[in-house]
């Protein structure tokens, strides 16, 4: 058994088994009192990584900020790392995934837990699989939708997916670009399959010191799913997690003109959008190419309600 560590530590509002701490470098943790925390039947191994650590059973002296003084055996998650973006990236993420724990947990429900947030911080350790200004530009279409829970379900679980939003038949692309609404395309994301109904929104992206970042559209996010299932909520930081990898924090020092993305936001017919021959020759393959949108003519918003579909659920409140 190791040491005990003392901690200074306040409980969460309508959480008693949750304490949050910080360490002497300013990193913040988590204390969490399970109900099982005197069963030594199961073996429960501890996590370090680069930037998140878990010890399952750590014996701590928690001081309250009141002053009570608490001895026990804590599950302790803690966020490793002494810059200040991580640590606001780390709350924002521990946030949604203390919510996806139910109100007593047991060690081997945290530790399963901890299993999902251990994926998540080693995404972000990854090359990044999307340009920043490209999921920012799905976050705001996202966050500024009328039905935010509908997006995030049918979100892309691999941002390599051909397309960003998928449910049932209908399919839902976001472009962004500076400038001129001109957008790169692959060839099999204007060649969806049979039977399906494709929608591409557009919106011009241009950067702004006063604008949101990435972080500012997440947490956002959360306050607009309030209400919804925690997975949900955590479903986000997933997505986004996988998309940045290692250009997150890059990526909470970027901020875009949200205006502008709003007042430009535009749907078009996917299938309408001029495109190369899909008849290819059998040697080619991977085929992109880059389309102005400028002279087309964009769905009317009545047009896209009358849908009643996952595009309808993505236009703006």
């Amino acid at each position: 058994m190791e040491g005990t560590e003392s901690l200074t530590a306040r409980s969460l509002p309508g959480a008693p088994l949750l304490r949050v701490c910080r360490d002497a470098d300013g990193a913040p943790g988590v204390l969490i009192q399970t109900i099982d925390a005197e069963d030594q039947s199961q073996s429960f191994f501890p996590v370090e990584l680069r930037h998140l650590s878990f010890r399952p059973r750590a014996m701590c002296r928690v001081e309250a900020e009141t002053g009570e003084v608490v001895e026990g055996q804590f599950a302790v998650v803690r966020c490793r790392g002494a810059a200040r973006s991580l640590h606001a990236l780390f709350l924002r993420i521990l946030g949604s995934w203390l919510a996806t724990l139910s109100e007593r947990p047991t060690l081997s429900e945290v530790a399963g837990a901890v299993d999902r947030l251990v994926e998540l911080f080693r995404a972000i350790g990854n090359p990044a699989r999307i340009t920043i200004q490209g999921l920012w530009g799905e976050l705001f279409l996202i966050v500024s939708s009328r039905c935010p829970a509908d997006l995030v379900r049918s979100w892309h679980v691999d941002p390599r997916d051909a397309h960003d939003f998928v449910h049932g038949q209908t399919l839902l692309e976001v472009k962004t670009a500076t400038g001129t609404r001109i957008h790169s395309f692959a060839l099999e994301q204007l060649c969806p399959p049979a039977g399906s109904h494709l929608f591409v929104a557009s919106m011009l992206v241009t950067e702004d010191s006063r604008g949101p970042t990435i972080g500012d559209l997440a947490g956002r996010l959360q306050a607009r799913l309030e209400g919804h299932p925690a997975e949900l909520v955590f479903r986000v930081e997933e997505v986004v997690a996988r998309s940045l990898g290692r250009d997150w924090e890059e990526a909470h020092e970027l901020r875009f003109d949200e205006a502008l993305a709003l007042s430009s936001l535009r749907f078009f017919d996917g299938m309408a959008i001029p495109k190369v021959d899909p008849n290819l020759p059998a040697e080619v393959s991977d085929v992109k190419f880059r389309v102005d949108l400028a002279g087309m003519e964009p769905l009317p918003a009545r047009a896209i309600e009358d849908t009643r579909s996952l595009a309808a659920s993505a236009l703006p409140t």
